[in-house]
């Protein structure tokens, strides 16, 4: 009977101390949406890394602010970083794409690095604000 005990005893402390281990640290660099006091629009295609953000044309993009929703632990920073960028505000105002002759719409682009919690997959996206 002891040693039943004691058998019992040792699988319930292999069980135990078997289920209790850190979580893996999130693998995901993504960016899963985009909000903002002057977004009225925003499309993220991952395959392409790419987001485009549409705002009102009286919006200042010197200071837009840009709510990016990512991954759990995920980080996200401007691939070259403005003086003026003050997380969730970053500054387009200087980073206005040529407009063509089939355009309309004013566009303002920079690129962005999101990096997983676990820091071993990194992604560039191309965020494009279209006023």
């Amino acid at each position: 009977m002891k040693l039943k005990n004691l058998f019992a005893g040792m699988i319930l402390c292999l069980a135990v101390a078997s289920c209790i281990q850190d979580e893996a640290l999130n693998v995901e660099a993504a960016i899963d949406g985009c909000s903002g006091t002057n977004i009225q629009l925003s499309t993220i295609n991952p395959s392409s890394k790419t987001a485009s953000i549409y705002v009102s044309k009286s919006t200042d993009l010197s200071a837009l602010e840009i709510k990016f929703t990512l991954p759990d632990g995920a980080s996200i920073e401007p691939v070259n970083a403005i003086a003026n960028d003050a997380p969730p505000k970053y500054d387009f105002s200087t980073s206005q794409i040529p407009i063509t002759p089939e355009q309309t719409l004013e566009q303002y682009q920079r690129k962005f690095r999101v990096t997983s919690e676990s820091e071993t997959t990194e992604a560039v996206y191309t965020i494009t604000v279209i006023k």
